[in-house]
């Protein structure tokens, strides 16, 4: 039987995200940090999130267990307002700032730099002059260039990379350094 049910209900730290692009990035994050992974419990749910998170709360509401939930602006401010919601003391959403991941990714530090370098290099990519040239390069290769950066990082070979705000804050929340 598929068990992430259980996993999902009764796990102390819960990330529900939007897609693969947000569980890979998390996982090798939190894998190159000491193996954090084992503490998180991260699942996508591409549909149903409100229900799903009500069910959550009936259980959690009690206890200590938190859950972040990682969601795409995706120029929708009423869907992120209704998300918002759905907070309570241990549950709370966190929404990219730009439309998608990738454009906040970039928009963080020197990211755009570091990326444009190793996509250039691993994946043959053309060097971008603009963060939004990348961006819209990488919307239309979004896995390749998800998983050349989950593995990057899960190696331990992009130190200088930054998470998003939205990511960093959520880590944080749940008491992830």
């Amino acid at each position: 039987p598929n068990l992430d049910i259980y996993k999902y209900l009764f796990s102390k730290q819960v990330i529900l995200v939007e897609g693969p692009s947000e569980e890979l990035l998390l996982r090798a994050y939190l894998n190159s940090r000491g193996n954090l992974i084992n503490q998180v419990t991260i699942l996508s749910f591409h549909k149903g999130f409100a229900k799903a998170i009500e069910s959550w709360k009936s259980i959690n509401e009690n206890n200590q267990n938190k859950m972040a939930i990682i969601r795409d602006f995706d120029n929708e401010p009423n869907a992120q307002t209704e998300h918002e919601k759905l907070n309570s003391k241990n549950v709370k959403s966190f929404t990219t700032q730009s439309k998608t991941l990738e454009k906040d990714i970039l928009n963080k530090e020197d990211n755009f730099a570091l990326l444009n370098t190793l996509f250039s290099s691993e994946l043959d990519w053309k060097l971008f002059s603009t963060s939004e040239e990348l961006f819209l390069h990488w919307e239309k290769n979004k896995l390749t260039g998800g998983l050349l950066l989950a593995q990057q990082i899960s190696m331990g070979l992009l130190p200088d990379f930054k998470l998003p705000d939205h990511l960093d804050a959520a880590l944080n929340w749940l008491g992830c350094p």
